[in-house]
Order: C-alpha cells, then sequence, then structure tokens
C-alpha cells in the first residue's frame, strides 16, 4: 500500500527559495515548545520544599515538588524586609481562615491562535467555541454570556503536579468538535498532559483521558466520524498518533509518525467504510488505514507520501466519501482520491499564495484560510472558487454554519461574518464583520487598569486595548506607538545597535522591538490622562478619551519601568524602574514636569504604593527590601517602618509588607507570587502567581499557613491582579496566556441591578457631558446597554445586598453636589454663549467644577472648554510636546539618548 502518483497532478518540487516567515516560525528551532520547555524549566526550579527544615502541613503537601536543595536559609528567614515591619499600635484582629466572599469566572478576554489551527467553531445552537489560557469557551456572542470548562476554584497546587479531575491545568494547545457539533476535544501542553472530552454547550465534562509520561503536550486532536474515538499528535519527538476512547477516556492505540513536526490531523471514512486518519506537517503526510477499524498495530497499513511530494504540509481534511484535501506551505490544494486501500494525487488547486493554514469540509463546499490574509469558499463538487474574502492577518481557523462565516487570525481576533451563497454554487451578499473577541497576540501581557466600568490592557503587542466590563466585550483598541509618533517627538529611539539595549530592557517573547512592548499602565481620572510605560524605558502621557492623541513622553529613566501610580490627589506621577530608582514628576497646567528621584534601593524597583494623603511611598525591590521615602522632602525616610506603621496606603501593590506576610505558602522561595491588591471596605487581598493562580486571603494576612481560595483559568504566570471599584470583579492578567479573565463576586444580585448601581456612582463622580474632541465619544455611563443587556437576559432583579461595601471607613469624594436640571441648563446655555466669540461651532462641552482638597497648588477646577483647557493637548506645528522647555526639563538628558 502507498501514496501513488497520478498524471493530473502538478509536481510540487520543494523551492527552498520560497519564505513564509509565520510557518517557518512555527515548524523551526524557535517555535512554541522550544520557548515552552525553556521557560518551564526556569519557573519550575522557582518553588522547592526544604523537607529537613521546613515541616509542611497536609494540605500543602501537594503545592511544590519536592526537590532537595542542600544547605541554605528559607525564604523570611533573613531577608532584609523584615526588619522594616512594626505592627500598628491598633492592628485588626486576623484569621486564618479562607474569606466568606467566593468569586466566580464572569468573562475572558482573549483567545490563542498562536501556534494552532482550525480551534474555532461554531457548536450545534451557533455559538462559538475557542480556548484561551487554560480554559474552554462557549460564547454566546448575541446574549453576550460565556459559558467555561474550567475557571473554577480548586486547591492551591502547581500547576505542573496538578491532579486535576475537572478541567486543564496548562495551555489548551489544541481544541476540536465532533461532526454533530455537540462534542468538543481539546488537549493541554505538560509532562503527562490531560485530553478532556466536554459538551459543546453546558461546558459539563464528559470523559479525562491523559497521555503517557515525556509526551509534553497534545499539539492537534480530532474526533472519528462515528465521535466514538479521538485522535491526538503529543510533542515528543516521534510526533506519536494515540487514540483514546470517548466513553471512558482510555488510550487503546499508539504509533509514531516520523521525527518531524507534524501540524494538522483528520479522521475519516473511505467507500469501503474502512477507518483512515491523516497527520500532515513538516515534509510528511501520513496516512494510516485499518481495515477492520479496531487499529491494532499489525493491522494497520501505513503509507508515506514519494519523495517527488515532499513538500511542506499544513492543513487537512477528509470529505464524506473519502476524497482527501492537504493544504501545502506553497498555498496549493492537493486532492487525494483512495482506490482500494491505496490514496493517490490526482489534482492540484492554485489556491492560496502562501501557506494554507486550515481547511474545513462542510456538506457541499469546504473552506481553506492562507497566510496571505485570505479565505476561499469553494463548491466541494466542481473544487471551484464561490468567493474570496480578505481578512486583517494570516488565517489560522474558518467554520460556516446558517449562511455565517467564523475566522480567526493570527493577531488574535475572532470575526463573524454573514455570507450568503446560493446552491452551493453562487455567491449572493455580505454584511460588515462582526467581532467576536479580540485578543493580545504577541510576546506577553502586563499592564492592566480599571476605570469605571472599562478595562484598559497594554502588552507587547503594541496594543492598548478597552474592554467593557459590563457588556464583556471589546470596545476599542488602539496602537500604541508607530513610527509617525517618533518623527513628531523628533526623538532618536534606542535600537539594538546599543550596546546597553540588553540591559535596560526587559527580555520578551514578541518579535517586534522594545520601543513598540508596553509594560504598565495607569490612568489619572482627575486630569483624564493615562500613563503608559515602554520597554526601552519611555513613558507616554495619552489623553484617556482621545487615545490617538500623545500629551506627552518622558525618557528619564535609564532602564524599563515596572510600575506606574499616579498619587491620591492626582498631581504626582510615580515611575519604579529597573535602574532601582523612582522618578517623581508633578503635573500643573503647563504639563508634566521632572520633581525628583528617589535613591536607596539596591535592585529594580517591583512595585510600590502611595499614602493616603500623597506624603510617602513605600516600595519593594528585587532584592527583598520594603524602604519608605519622603516625597515632600525627596528622601528615603530610614525610620519609616515605626513612623509610618500606622499609616493608611492608598493601594497594596506591595507584596512585602506587614499585613501580607501570609500569602507565601511554606517552603517557597517568595519570587513566584507576582500581584497583590487589596479592597479595605471588605478586607480581601487577591494575589496573582507564577502557577495560574489566583488566591483570596482575609486582609490582613501575617501569619504562615493562613488559608486562601485559590482559583485556576491562567495557564502562565499572572502577573497583576486588581479589584473594580466596589469588589464586584477581581480582574487578572496573564503574561504569555496574553489573557485578561473578569471575576465576579458571587451574591444574590443580578449583573445588571449591580452594574446600574454603579452608573449612578458614575454620574456623581462626573456628570455627562460632550467633550470637544471629536474622535471620542463619551460612553462611560451605559444606561442604555444596560438596559439592553438586561432585556436580553430576561433575568428579573433582586434585591440589592452583598455586593455594597461597608459603610465603616467609606473613602471620601471630593465631588460637589450634583446640580439640579433647571441650573445645569443653564449653566449651559451660559456656557455656549461665552464660547460664540472666537470658538468654533462644532465644539461644545459643560463646566465641570472638581473641589481637590488635597491638592498642591491652588488648581480648584478642571474645565472641559475648549479655551480654557488647563493641561494643553493640541499639537504644535513643529511636531514638538505641546508644553514649553523652560517649564518642561523632562527631556534633559535627551542628549544621553541620543
Amino acid at each position: 500500500m502507498g501514496c501513488g502518483r497520478s498524471t493530473q497532478a502538478v509536481d510540487a518540487d520543494w523551492d527552498p527559495e520560497e519564505q513564509d516567515e509565520e510557518f517557518d516560525r512555527e515548524v523551526g528551532k524557535k517555535g512554541f515548545f522550544a520557548e515552552a520547555a525553556r521557560k518551564l524549566k526556569k519557573k519550575w526550579k522557582r518553588c522547592f520544599t526544604k523537607e529537613s527544615k521546613v515541616q509542611i502541613p497536609t494540605e500543602y503537601e501537594n503545592l511544590f515538588e519536592k526537590i532537595d536543595m542542600g544547605d541554605g536559609d528559607e525564604f523570611m528567614a533573613v531577608l532584609p524586609w523584615k526588619g522594616a515591619i512594626h505592627a500598628p499600635d491598633d492592628p485588626p484582629k486576623f484569621n486564618k481562615q479562607p474569606p466568606d466572599e467566593r468569586y466566580k469566572l464572569l468573562a475572558a478576554y482573549g483567545v490563542r491562535t498562536e501556534e494552532t489551527r482550525e480551534n474555532i467553531h461554531f457548536n450545534h445552537k451557533g455559538k462559538v467555541v475557542y480556548m484561551t489560557a487554560a480554559i474552554g469557551i462557549i460564547n454566546d456572542h448575541e446574549n453576550r454570556r460565556q459559558t467555561f470548562f474550567g475557571g473554577d476554584e480548586v486547591p492551591m497546587e502547581a500547576k505542573n503536579i496538578a491532579k486535576s479531575l475537572k478541567s486543564h491545568t496548562d495551555d489548551i494547545l489544541c481544541l476540536n468538535l465532533n461532526h454533530d457539533r455537540t462534542l468538543v476535544a481539546s488537549g493541554q501542553i505538560g509532562h503527562k498532559p490531560f485530553v478532556y472530552i466536554w459538551d459543546s454547550d453546558t461546558a459539563q465534562m464528559k470523559t479525562q483521558g491523559r497521555l503517557d509520561p515525556g509526551s509534553r503536550g497534545v499539539t492537534s486532536i480530532t474526533f472519528s466520524p462515528d465521535s466514538k474515538s479521538i485522535a491526538c499528535i503529543d510533542g515528543t519527538d516521534d510526533h506519536n498518533l494515540c487514540l483514546f476512547m470517548v466513553s471512558n477516556g482510555k488510550q487503546y492505540f499508539k504509533i509514531q509518525t516520523g521525527k518531524d513536526k507534524m501540524l494538522d490531523i483528520a479522521w475519516g471514512k473511505t467507500p469501503a467504510k474502512s477507518s483512515v486518519i491523516c497527520v500532515v506537517g513538516k515534509r510528511a503526510i501520513k496516512i494510516i488505514i485499518d481495515k477492520n477499524s479496531k487499529f491494532e498495530e499489525s493491522k494497520v497499513a501505513k503509507a508515506t507520501i514519494k519523495a517527488s511530494y515532499r513538500t511542506d504540509y499544513a492543513s487537512c481534511d477528509f470529505t464524506d466519501d473519502g476524497m482527501l484535501l492537504v493544504g501545502t506551505r506553497k498555498g496549493k490544494i492537493y486532492k487525494l482520491t483512495v482506490d482500494s486501500y491505496t490514496y493517490a494525487f490526482s489534482k492540484s488547486i492554485g489556491a492560496h499564495k502562501k501557506t494554507v493554514n486550515c481547511i474545513t469540509v462542510l456538506d457541499k463546499i469546504f473552506l481553506s484560510g492562507g497566510n496571505d490574509k485570505k479565505i476561499i469558499i469553494w463548491n466541494l463538487a466542481k473544487l471551484k472558487k464561490i468567493k474570496m474574502i480578505d481578512t486583517e492577518a494570516h488565517v489560522r481557523s474558518v467554520d460556516y454554519l446558517g449562511e455565517t462565516l467564523l475566522y480567526s487570525t493570527s493577531t488574535g481576533t475572532i470575526v463573524k461574518k454573514k455570507i450568503k451563497i446560493q446552491d452551493n454554487e453562487k455567491f449572493i451578499d455580505e454584511e460588515d464583520d462582526d467581532i467576536v473577541m479580540k485578543s493580545h497576540n504577541n510576546g506577553e501581557a502586563w499592564g492592566v487598569a480599571v476605570h469605571k466600568n472599562k478595562i484598559y490592557t497594554v502588552g507587547d503587542d503594541n496594543q492598548l486595548i478597552v474592554w467593557d466590563m459590563v457588556r464583556r466585550e471589546v470596545s476599542e483598541a488602539y496602537t500604541l506607538w508607530t513610527k509617525e509618533n517618533e518623527k513628531k517627538e523628533g526623538v532618536k529611539q534606542k535600537t539594538k545597535k546599543n550596546r546597553s539595549m540588553k540591559k535596560m530592557t526587559a527580555s520578551s517573547m514578541s518579535n517586534k522591538k522594545p520601543f513598540y512592548q508596553a509594560r504598565a499602565i495607569a490612568i489619572n481620572p482627575h486630569e483624564k490622562h493615562m500613563a503608559i510605560a515602554f520597554n526601552d524605558c519611555k513613558i507616554v502621557i495619552k489623553h484617556l478619551y482621545n487615545l490617538d492623541e500623545h500629551i506627552h513622553v518622558i525618557y528619564d529613566p535609564k532602564e524599563w519601568c515596572e510600575c506606574l501610580e499616579y498619587n491620591p490627589s492626582m498631581t504626582k506621577l510615580a515611575a519604579g524602574s529597573h535602574d532601582n530608582n523612582i522618578y517623581i514628576y508633578d503635573i500643573s497646567d503647563h504639563g508634566y514636569s521632572f520633581y525628583c528621584v528617589l535613591k536607596g534601593h539596591n535592585s529594580y524597583i517591583s512595585s510600590l504604593d502611595w499614602s493616603d494623603d500623597g506624603a510617602f511611598i513605600r516600595s519593594n525591590c528585587g532584592a527583598y527590601e520594603l524602604l519608605f521615602f519622603d516625597v515632600e522632602n525627596k528622601e528615603q525616610d530610614k525610620s519609616g517602618a515605626s513612623n509610618l506603621k500606622n499609616t493608611e496606603w492608598q493601594t497594596q501593590n506591595c507584596k512585602l509588607a506587614w499585613n501580607v506576610q501570609g500569602i507565601y505558602p511554606p517552603g517557597t522561595d517568595g519570587t513566584h507570587i507576582n500581584g497583590v491588591a487589596k479592597f479595605k471596605e471588605r478586607n480581601l487581598l487577591v494575589t496573582g502567581d507564577d502557577y495560574g493562580l489566583i488566591n483570596l486571603y482575609r486582609d490582613p494576612c501575617k501569619e504562615d499557613f493562613s488559608k486562601a481560595r485559590s482559583y485556576r483559568g491562567h495557564s502562565e504566570h499572572v502577573v497583576r491582579v486588581l479589584f473594580s471599584e466596589t469588589a464586584k470583579y477581581i480582574i487578572s492578567i496573564g503574561g504569555y496566556d496574553q489573557t485578561i479573565l473578569q471575576w465576579k463576586l458571587e451574591g444574590e444580585d443580578t449583573d445588571e441591578e449591580i452594574d446600574e448601581e454603579d452608573e449612578h456612582e458614575e454620574e456623581k463622580v462626573q456628570p455627562n457631558q460632550e467633550l470637544e474632541y471629536e474622535n471620542y465619544t463619551d460612553d462611560d455611563t451605559d444606561s442604555n446597554d444596560d438596559e439592553a443587556l438586561q432585556n436580553e437576559s430576561g433575568e428579573n432583579k433582586k434585591e440589592e445586598k452583598l455586593i455594597k461595601p461597608k459603610k465603616t471607613k467609606k473613602p471620601k469624594k471630593n465631588v460637589k453636589p450634583k446640580k439640579p436640571d433647571s441650573d445645569l441648563e443653564e449653566s449651559k446655555e451660559s456656557q455656549i454663549n461665552s464660547k460664540e466669540k472666537g470658538a468654533n461651532d462644532s465644539k461644545q462641552g459643560l463646566k465641570q467644577e472638581w473641589s481637590r482638597s488635597k491638592l498642591s497648588n491652588s488648581r480648584l477646577t478642571d474645565k472641559l472648554d475648549g479655551e480654557n483647557t488647563p493641561i494643553r493637548t493640541e499639537s504644535r506645528e513643529d511636531g514638538k510636546p505641546p508644553f514649553d522647555s523652560e517649564v518642561d526639563p523632562i527631556n534633559k538628558d535627551e542628549e544621553d539618548i541620543e
């Protein structure tokens, strides 16, 4: 038995000159597993248990692998920050038990499209099924509801040794649906990886299987035509084909496919009703036919493609009559027909200009998507093009159901599009794209901030994405830094030719240059500013409601900044840099001016907090130091541990402090905790760690063996966690999984009732207004959106009980009472009349006064009037920042950058 050659086929000789960079990266040495192996090896060594010196309670025995590290001091024993810990005079009561509050996963923002294919599908009800991080998602986009396979409360276990029985513990690498779209099969990365079968509508688990130790991961997966078995390819050097029973999850067949990397798998039936499996990859097509459909290794027929057809293959699928379609690296689609038990090339189709990443065969049509950014709909019988569709990026997956096209691209976007086809031959009509999901997609995602009902995230992909927490969808997406911005600023970029580049930038898996990689973000709602720190050390100030506009650029830090924080009065910005210093900037009518540098740390700044009165800063560094600084005197307060022991802090970013001593599980080295946040009114602490867990503690958490509620959804290190303004939500962002998760506080209230409460709070802070920026429409008060969401969901309101914060120690809001409607109308009329003289008729705004008792200067109002705006945001004709150099010493070290 073998793959024969037909005279109708066009020669497919290998052409080494043809280049497809994405395909080369996928099958080459820089592929996912090479990077993942390095990353996991480094991460697994971070935590250890010293059996001879630390007594671990039973509930922590499975937290980390036990490794004999020899003699040495434990974390928490001799670290310098211990000397900076002083208990307050009247410490709150301490409780080791987990908090009463519970959270559940409400929304996941992200999708995995890197080095995976054909992983986005419609289920039988038209909902979109896909995966991100360690969770499978069923997205009812019309009703804005997501159902999850995963995202549950779990024991505090490291993912590399977690013995999960419910859902995945690490990155999901592949996902597929059966022929009637009712079941989902998914596989993950890991030393002994799991495969799961789950319901495509309810996300309930049906079966769990597990590959042999050393398998590394499941790279491709598919169902048998009768849905009784699944086939998958592992990540070993032999790329084993493994078959599992759907009924009990038992593996019953395993065979090597070769040393070359395999990219896709399909399972069909020959005209003789024999099972046939096709595996394609780098320079190989492997076909396995089983006459008895029992897959006994001694009774299967195996075939490999002849040398004359040995090119790279990226995708494959079977038709109902056993015909095989395969897509090549060179953009061609080959048709293979079967004669008895022999497959032969019968036709070559010139389809795409680059790699054919996906082929999906349906009833009478099939679809193909490629790296040429095109999707083609074909008539299956005639192999004739019906419609070609252009997309924004490389196509990774494509599906079609009920006159709706579904596809995903390499930029982390899922799109639905109405396409009408008559008699499977003629294109009739199409509608505009409907974006189901948008994702960060290159390198890591680190920066996250919350303002009102919006989440703002930045990453190494040079994107700022705004997510709507109420509607649970992407709101806006922006490119952060362009060549035009560089020309306008007139400052030469640091390039790789600079010998100090590696020292001043963070390591990244992104293929973008450091000056495009964003790592931190902070929001100033009073000034309507957003500060974003980049990997090349610069800090860009943008307008919150006109994100295309740059207000100012800071170049002072000598290395990249990991943390940015505005003070409580929003008059100063603090930037913690990896050059061991904290840079403070004063915000005035003239913009951002350099205030001081706070020095004292012996390593990079990892986190910082402002005191409630804005007079002091506490900070942590990579040397495990907790230091305090007097901002007014511009110096370190060496007695701050005792002087500031009763001080209230605006945030809880510092993971080394008196009230968070118990967040480190016993026996760990402490490096696995990345982010910390606190909500004062509920006495809650939340942490994010290297193992994809977010952990909820009571505040304070000052003793060892404190218990937490742990939740798994991320597959990589959780770099930041934070509470929303009322603790209704916890927001977490994963680094390399590029996923943002929104966790909701469980209670008696419906989402719609809680959202309505938030809108009233927003109106107290800032009345609804029309801003003067042409590219922005203020929709921060989403009462109409909430009402529509409530009508769609059909849920009834219930009494508000659980979600409101405690009334004790409620933060004061320095906001004037809201004017009556009549006064507001008079104010609007008087303002419009005053602006008619010399003002642009198309620009109108409302005058809003802000009472700020903590301001360091005499400014008491922030006017949105176009002629009287204190912070000038318009661009100068010479392309430089809008601030005069005499009052803006930010660029004093510009010659150093040159």
